[in-house]
Formats: C-alpha cells, structure tokens, sequence
C-alpha cells in the first residue's frame, strides 16, 4: 500500500494528515490525522496595518519626487520651488510692518488658477499639491477597526458616503452659484467656505470637513490646465497634460498573489503538475462550500 502525508501550518493551528494513494499516485482514502489548535495570535492584524502603511507612504512619496522632477523639467524652475522658503507669486496684502504678504495657500492658487493665469512656479504649486491631495477611493478609504463592531462599521461607512455625495450636492450648488457649466471644484468650495481669512486645510477631527472623491480631484486638475493652457501653450501640450494627469493619479499595480501547485500532482497536457485555483475563483470558492 503507498501512502502519502501531508503537513498544514495555520497561523494559529498545525494540522498532519497521512493517506492512501492508488497506483497512479492518487488520494484513495484518510488514514489518519491530527490537528493542533492554539491561543489566537495578537498583533497580526497590527502588523498588517503597519505595512500597508509603510507601503502607502513609500508610493506616495515616489510619486511626489518624480512629478516633482517632472515640473522642475517642464516649466524650468528651481529644485526647492515647493520649499517653505519659496513664496508663491501672488501678493496677498500688506503685513502689519509693511511687508509685502505672500500668499502661501495652495488652494488659493489651486482655485485661482481655475479662471486666472497662475506664473509657472504657481503652477507647479497648484498640481503638486493636488498630487498630494488626490482625493478619496471610498473603497479604500474606509478601514475597519479591529475594535469596533459590525454595527460601528457599518455607520462610519454611512456617516462617509453620506458626507461625500453632500460635498457632491454642495459642489453642483456653487457651480450654478458662480455661472459654471457644471459642478464647482473642490478648491472653489474651500475658498467659498473659508472666506478672505478663513482656513482651508481639511482636517478629519474638524465638523463639516467635506469628502472629496478621486474624481473629483481628478476634474479639477483637468480644468485647471485646460484654463493654464493658453497661459503656457509651449509647455502644456496635449502629450503633456495627459502626461500630468498619469502622473498624479498613477496607482500601482498590485502584486499578484503566489500560487502553488496541486498538492495531489495532477499534470497537465505537457506533463506539468498545475497551477492551483486562486482561492478568488469561482470553482474554488464552490468546493469550499460543498467542502
């Protein structure tokens, strides 16, 4: 008689099997076996938090370099034009001492270029800052906590989409306020709101923080240069605006999950053992369930 065993290492159990095979090599009937189960792991959960984390920053933080680089090249500006010690071009009164004030926000420059000429290094203020302020993917966005309960969960979930589709009402009701042809952007919304003194930085812990979604974002930065073109014809061609957009909205790809092979080394036409079903498949979430 051939047998076969068979080890399964859980994050908190071990399971052994030993088992019959037929001549061709194949499972005939258990034999025996044993599984351990131990106190669950604390911390995984934790950790996996963390590293996605890290992962997230580590993107993001790629991404802001190479576009930074990119303006740098395009609108031929100094590497540190983004720096705390660089001012934007657009005066904003006069200091109590007489000074001239810059205006530093970049929403300000954001919806200002929106209907005005912004010089290049404003320019390249504005479409940084909407790299760094990309908007929110709802799916993504909304994380569970480990320590709340289903029915928690679910109203976070709620309170969010809630609040994002009044941001997207707000929006087209400031749109038909300023004379546009559709919705306002979210920079316009923020000035609106803010007034000539107010603040415009989003804080989460601050009531009435409106949600802007990705697409949102993602339109503002298509108006933004479609009304900066014919401002910066040389620089913004049609190549490089589609070049911008890439670039600020660039997601990366996933990494695709490793795969074994078939435990009971079954072959393929070309007398390869195959490739297991990804767990996300259909047959394989259908033996799950008759299992």
């Amino acid at each position: 008689m051939k047998i076969g065993w068979g080890i399964d290492v859980g994050v908190a159990s071990l399971g052994f099997a030993i088992i019959e095979l037929d001549g061709a090599g194949r499972p005939k009937r258990p034999i025996d076996g044993v599984s351990l189960v131990y106190p669950a792991p604390t911390g995984a959960a934790d950790r996996t938090r963390y590293k996605s984390m890290r992962t997230q920053n580590k993107r993001h933080s790629c991404r802001i370099k190479t576009l930074r680089s990119y303006l740098v090249d395009l609108f031929d500006l100094d590497p540190g034009f983004d720096s705390e010690n660089a001012h934007p071009d657009l005066a904003d009164g006069i200091k109590k001492d007489g000074t001239l004030r810059r205006n530093t926000s970049r929403i300000r420059l954001r919806a200002h270029g929106l209907s005005d000429r912004l010089p290049p290094s404003d320019l390249a203020r504005a479409i940084l800052h909407l790299a760094k302020n990309r908007g929110q993917r709802l799916t993504r966005g909304l994380k569970d906590n480990p320590k709340a309960d289903a029915k928690q969960q679910q109203k976070e979930r709620r309170r969010m989409a809630d609040t994002a589709n009044e941001t997207k009402r707000a929006l087209k009701e400031l749109g038909i306020e300023l004379g546009l042809d559709g919705r306002a952007h979210p920079s316009q919304l923020l000035m609106s709101r803010a007034g000539e003194a107010g603040t415009t930085r989003l804080k989460k812990d601050r009531k009435g923080m409106p949600i802007f979604t990705r697409a949102m974002v993602r339109a503002e930065l298509r108006a933004l240069l479609k009304a900066q073109r014919p401002y910066h014809d040389v620089a913004l061609t049609d190549e490089v605006c589609k070049g911008l957009e890439e670039t600020v909205f660039r997601e990366a790809d996933s990494k695709a999950s490793a795969i074994g092979k078939c435990r009971y080394g079954e072959t393929d036409e070309d007398g390869k053992i195959e490739t297991r079903l990804p767990r996300g498949s259909d047959l394989f979430q259908r033996k799950r369930i008759y299992e």
